[in-house]
């Protein structure tokens, strides 16, 4: 599992967020092939015996050299 945002900071806010999804493989697993099967993306706070609500919305696979596609990029 990799952590990208904690606390409450962000509730409340829709809030963007970009990551390196085959460098998060090969830091997690060491290797990794490229070839990408799965991928869950989750609200967790099962160890703090809190309660979460989360929305995921707008996720798009890009060429790291790419822009991401947000809503005022996209016409």
């Amino acid at each position: 599992m990799v952590v990208l945002q904690s606390g409450n900071s962000q509730s409340g806010k829709w809030t963007a967020e970009r990551v390196n999804v085959l460098n998060d493989l090969h830091r997690t697993f060491g290797t990794a092939s490229g070839k990408l099967k799965l991928l869950a993306i989750a609200s967790d706070s099962d160890n703090t015996k809190e309660k979460a609500r989360a929305g995921f919305a707008e996720i798009a696979f890009v060429k790291p050299e790419e822009n991401c596609p947000t809503p005022s990029t996209q016409n």
